[in-house]
């Protein structure tokens, strides 16, 4: 007896529809087993992970915040921890080229004209760290210049103009918050005791944990703010 075809369709549509609606009430189960905090955390994290396959971008942003706040969840790692912006610029390039390969059929890579110089720095300081006293000290250091290599590439590849907008108000967003709290460490005495000044202030350290760090942050982010308020207006 031959069943055609469209019947032969229409049966293995309803056994596909079968088989998600029993995973739908397994997963329902195992959420409603879990406590309502876990079960927050893991449809955050299932929702965003959905938003990076589809906006890799998403990543660029994330690992701009991180510079800042990203202390605030350090992951020990041997000599030193593993920030968010490690985990945000290692999966900003995964989900890049997972898109290239998936979508695009290949990679394809343009390298913007500081590449070059770029390279040859961390060549030069790779060759340093042999005459350094830490080789681990120093080759998380040079993770650093890597990850600012990678980042570089990453958006002269993929930042249209308004992406671009995007990235820059992501990027002010969280300068204006470091600063803020920077005020508040300045004014109200809030930090350590050895940090203060003529006993009434505090010098600023932000989220950084120095001050020395916390104001190069801010002197790099106010020059292009400036830039951008005075061509806008």
């Amino acid at each position: 007896i031959c069943c055609p075809t469209g019947t032969l369709m229409l049966a293995r549509v309803q056994y596909d529809r079968i088989w998600i609606w029993l995973a739908l009430v397994v997963i329902a189960g195992v959420l409603m087993a879990l406590p309502l905090t876990n079960v927050i955390v893991l449809i955050g994290g299932a929702l965003l992970a959905l938003a990076l396959l589809r906006w890799h971008a998403i990543a660029l942003y994330l690992a701009i915040v991180a510079v800042p706040f990203g202390s605030w969840f350090p992951l020990p790692l041997g000599v030193g921890n593993l920030t968010a912006v490690d985990i945000a610029v290692a999966l900003l390039l995964v989900l890049w080229f997972a898109r290239m390969i998936v979508v695009e059929r290949g990679i394809t890579i343009r390298f913007p004209p500081l590449t070059l110089p770029f390279a040859l720095f961390i060549f030069a300081a790779l060759v340093s760290i042999t005459g350094a006293l830490s080789l681990q000290h120093a080759l998380k250091e040079l993770t650093k210049w890597v990850e600012m290599l990678a980042i570089y590439v990453y958006v002269a590849n993929n930042l249209d103009a308004t992406k671009l907008k995007r990235a820059l108000a992501v990027l002010f967003i969280a300068g204006c918050a470091e600063a803020a709290i920077g005020i508040y460490q300045f004014f109200f005495r809030w930090g350590p005791k050895g940090f203060l000044l003529f006993g009434n202030y505090l010098r600023a350290f932000g989220t950084f944990e120095q001050p020395n760090p916390f104001a190069g942050y801010l002197a790099l982010i106010i020059p292009v703010a400036l830039g951008i308020l005075i061509t806008v207006v």
